[in-house]
């Protein structure tokens, strides 16, 4: 094999070319370096600069650190972004990880590993003393980026002024992917991530001795979160929430309706002393200028506005309105939404005029603001196969939850009388018992239209063994009844005249939380401590004015990738038994090379026996060389994971294929024990 590796080195040696050193585009110009960190390892940077930049002029640097591969995965995606800074007067820098793209070193041992930011704030010390620089460095980001942008904030590195973070979590046991609202959770991204840390490094893929080490074989970070299923240091020592006062410059935070990650901004709010600008709309996991639904501004030309007033001498007003928030009208339900109906609105926080409302559900499905229940109860039969009408996680358009909600509890309002504006966290508190120690509680608000479709407005998950602290769960005493306190998501909503407010309560929510593990009834009892309370406010419609979306450049004579190509999704029951595939495909091209990733996700559980619940993942990456069509390499990453009542098995195998033939396989089988999961 050894032999057989090292010929395959010596081909990708001789056909392929090395990466340009200089790029001159229209209005800047791309460079690459290698910044060395202090034990040697050699950080990929790409460098964006204004075009013609005289010698002694200093500007403020902007920095981007992520994983995502700058130069194949990310190489059309960073263009538009970076070139914009540098037209509008910064040096823009965007830097593979270690151990990722084009970076040297071994893949780190986790998501913003310690490694990963103390590299960052030796970066930020180099680009501060770049010949061109003002010295002042700001960090941005998005997901990923946003949240190393954070945590590097944390650590105070003194050229460090400002950041930008956009959909970011604070708390990264309770709201990042992993652990949805402290649920187990498992999506595209737990196969996607561990299958690009064992990429070849860029922009050569050399199949050498160090990529099999570093890379190749490094540990899955799947088995790694699986191993830390409960709440505590390894999570907390990552999170702004738990430590607020580490962070003392300005931020910038943008949040998104249909974000899984959109109570941050809120949090940040309440708790933060330093300068913070916050603006929430109404999109999915994207930025503010392509993200779906609608409508859409340029945050660039905001962030730009940001930047220039804490990196350089040139104030402006940038912090006069510090909230923004898009104020939704209440949409019809449809997974294919375009357009958002709402308006936007600068608030304080919390919103003037906001008058705390609470509603009882009642024994015969009904909710309103009186408690005339107490002492009466209805029982639940839990099935494992429903849930999947709201999505992956709270976020994305959904369709009509009408389906989900014949499995659940539902207690709806009379017809509404006049509009109920909400712009808040609602809080859902019950009394409860179940006939099982382990259960999971979901909640979700919803808005019936009148002809009876169901859109959903938020909601939230309680692993029950977490009622009192997610740092020491406890399981339930079966038929023991236990108040149970916990909040849905931030939203915004009107529900018209005419329609009625719904309170929906089950015990699962697929495939966003991990089944539990024993069949159970849950009891819900009415009165005083059931009920659901919501931020209802009295706001008057506002002239906002805010910069028009401007079209992305595109990399010159690149053709753009084709983004999740042939997307598709499916759910079928089939005795007792749910299955629940994704599938997607990407295209594309770097100067190079021709790359394709195509995917498979499938859930399977049963209503019968959810303890034996599967996650299932495969995902194939070919890298193919423009002039050389015949080299090829083919990445395989397979994720199996399947529960008992005592314990996940896991499997993940990598196989790396090159010109057809195989070159190498890794796989790890481990035995994790539930842990309150």
């Amino acid at each position: 094999m050894k032999k057989q590796l090292a010929a395959f080195s010596l081909i990708f040696a001789l056909v392929l070319n090395a990466s340009p050193g200089l790029c001159v585009e229209p209005f800047v110009n791309i460079r690459q370096v290698f910044l060395k960190m202090k034990d040697g390892v050699q950080l990929s940077a790409t460098i964006y600069e204004p075009k013609n930049l005289d010698k002694n002029a200093k500007l403020p640097v902007l920095l981007e650190l992520l994983p995502y591969r700058k130069d194949d995965s990310f190489y059309a995606r960073d263009y538009p972004l970076h070139t914009y800074f540098a037209e509008h007067g910064f040096i823009s820098v965007k830097v593979d990880i270690r151990g990722t793209g084009s970076s040297e070193g071994a893949v780190p041992d986790r998501e913003y590993s310690d490694a990963e930011i103390s590299d960052a704030v030796e970066i930020i010390d180099q680009l501060s003393k770049l010949p061109n620089s003002n010295k002042n460095v700001g960090m941005w980001g998005i997901s990923w980026g946003g949240f190393n942008s954070i945590m590097v904030a944390m650590r105070r590195p003194p050229a460090l002024k400002a950041i930008l973070a956009a959909h970011v979590s604070d708390d990264i046991y309770h709201d990042d992917v992993h652990y949805s609202d402290g649920c187990l959770h498992f999506d595209w991204y737990n196969l996607e991530i561990d299958h690009e840390n064992g990429l070849p490094k860029s922009p050569k893929y050399e199949l050498d001795k160090d990529y099999l080490k570093n890379r190749f074989e490094a540990y899955p970070w799947v088995l790694t979160y699986l191993k830390h299923q409960r709440d505590g240091d390894f999570w907390r020592k990552k999170s702004l929430r738990y430590q607020p006062e580490k962070l003392n410059i300005p931020c910038y935070v943008i949040g998104g309706l249909l974000d899984g990650y959109r109570d941050t901004p809120i949090r940040m709010l309440e708790y933060l002393k330093s300068p913070l600008k916050v603006e929430i709309g109404p999109w999915n996991h994207s930025w503010p200028d392509n993200g779906t639904p609608g409508p859409n501004y340029e945050w660039r030309a905001n962030a730009c506005k940001f930047f220039k007033h804490w990196l350089t001498d040139q104030k402006n007003d940038c912090m006069q309105n510090k909230f923004l928030v898009f104020v939704r009208t209440g949409n019809e339900p449809n997974a294919y939404l375009k357009q958002t109906p709402g308006y936007w609105k600068y608030c304080n926080w919390p919103v003037n005029d906001t008058n705390t409302k609470t509603y009882y559900p009642h024994k015969i499905g009904s909710l309103d603001q009186s408690n005339v229940d107490s002492g009466k109860s209805s029982v639940l039969d839990f099935n494992a196969t429903t849930g999947h009408h709201a999505g992956y996680w709270w976020g994305e358009p959904t369709d009509d939850m009408s389906e989900d909600d014949a499995f659940s509890f539902t207690f709806d309002t009379k017809p509404l009388q006049k509009k109920v504006e909400i712009i808040g966290i609602p809080k859902v508190s019950i009394n409860a018992s179940c006939t099982a120690p382990q259960a999971t509680f979901t909640a979700r608000l919803e808005d019936v239209f009148p002809d009876g479709r169901v859109s959903l407005v938020t909601g939230g998950l309680l692993n029950a063994s977490q009622r009192d602290s997610s740092l020491k769960p406890e399981y339930m005493e079966p038929g023991k009844k236990y108040k149970l306190e916990w909040p849905m998501h931030f939203t915004t909503w009107t529900f018209k005249p005419g329609h009625k407010i719904r309170l929906a309560l089950s015990n699962s929510q697929f495939p966003m939380a991990w089944p539990s593990p024993q069949n159970l009834s849950s009891a819900i009892y009415f009165g005083d401590s059931t009920s659901v309370t919501l931020p209802e406010t009295r706001t008057d419609r506002q002239m906002v004015r805010l910069p028009l979306p401007r079209t992305r450049a595109a990399r010159p004579a690149l053709k753009p990738p084709i983004e999740n190509d042939g997307l598709n999704i499916e759910e079928g029951l089939v005795n007792n038994n749910m299955t629940w595939t994704e599938t997607a495909c990407r295209e594309y091209p770097t100067p190079s090379w021709f790359i394709k990733t195509m995917r498979t996700i499938q859930h399977n559980v049963s209503a019968v026996h959810p303890a034996n619940s599967i996650f299932h993942g495969y995902m194939e990456t070919r890298i193919s060389s423009r002039k050389h069509k015949a080299c090829k390499i083919d990445l395989i990453t397979d994720i199996k994971v399947e529960s008992d009542k005592d314990y996940f098995n896991v499997t993940v195998s990598r196989n790396l294929k090159s010109l057809g033939k195989p070159i190498a396989k890794k796989t790890w089988t481990e035995k994790i024990k539930r842990d309150f999961q």
